[in-house]
């Protein structure tokens, strides 16, 4: 009854700002824990996690007078803060890359032009001719293609190229028994920034057996970072697809290519022009008009 009373008197006390101020922190909460699952920080999660029991102890410390306790813990929530920032910085600085490439980041600085979406297009048609003809020659690849997430860890374990992306020099790197054929090649815009770069393997169990330590680096990249990842088997000169964990066998140059134009190019709804490009023009007709 004292619980049902307790309630009835929040509730007459609940105004619009305190809806407004629960929306907001919901809205937070809730995109936080979206981007934490789509970088797959579980990690940093778990850090988190401890951290907020340690604080609930504390708090616990301090009401029940455990003056010991409570100060150990007091002083070790600065340190542990820094330790977060020092052990979780590739989760963190993904986070802060995630948020600075957000619709309303977009909404304000646009998403390219059309000179970017026509060499998007072009490097797109690159990589399928290299991967057909990679795939009908038998020959293994595996292609990460950055989207928004940094790979610069991965990018450390190779070659830096620079280079622009060509079917040619796609060929080249990935002909049996050249130097950087085993390794993964990172490509970055419309280059081939490094090559004979090692990935990470998943540890899916439930992996068909046909697939070899190519397709799970594949897959392991995937799981941690959103690049997508184009796959060809020497065994069965088969193309493969590695995106968000999941793998995709692709039954033509086609098919391919409309995945790789979703992925990759810019939707309609994305293709709006930017606050200041919209500023601009406004301020361009309005002279029009005075002259």
């Amino acid at each position: 009854m004292q619980i049902f009373e307790s309630t009835m008197g929040v509730l007459k006390t609940f105004g619009l700002s305190d809806a407004v101020d629960i929306l907001i922190v919901a809205g937070f909460a809730y995109w936080g824990f979206k981007v934490l699952h789509e970088i797959r920080a579980q990690r940093l999660f778990k850090g988190i996690a401890i951290l907020v029991i340690a604080y609930a102890i504390y708090l616990v410390s301090k009401i029940a007078n455990f003056i010991t306790t409570a100060h150990i813990l007091e002083q070790l929530s600065t340190v542990g803060l820094i330790v977060m920032v020092v052990v979780f910085q590739p989760e963190l600085r993904r986070i802060f890359e995630r948020f600075g490439r957000t619709k309303i980041n977009m909404a304000f600085w646009g998403n390219g032009n059309e000179l970017e979406n026509a060499q998007k297009l072009e490097t797109i048609k690159t990589l399928c001719d290299a991967c057909n003809n990679m795939a009908e020659r038998r020959t293994g690849a595996l292609i990460v293609v950055k989207k928004r997430d940094s790979l610069d860890d991965i990018e450390q374990t190779g070659i830096i190229l620079d280079a622009k992306i060509t079917r040619e020099l796609l060929l080249n790197i990935f002909f049996i028994n050249t130097p950087l054929h085993d390794g993964a090649v990172i490509i970055d815009g419309d280059k081939i920034y490094a090559a004979g770069c090692i990935l990470p393997l998943t540890q899916k169990r439930n992996l068909n057996k046909k697939y070899g330590t190519r397709h799970r680096a594949g897959i392991g990249i995937s799981e941690n970072s959103d690049a997508l990842v184009l796959i060809v088997s020497e065994e069965l000169g088969a193309i493969s697809v590695a995106h968000k964990g999941e793998l995709k066998a692709i039954k033509s140059k086609e098919r391919l290519q409309s995945l790789l134009e979703i992925e990759l190019m810019p939707t309609n709804e994305n293709q709006r022009e930017s606050f200041w490009d919209a500023l601009k023009n406004f301020r361009i007709l309005k002279r029009l008009k005075k002259t």
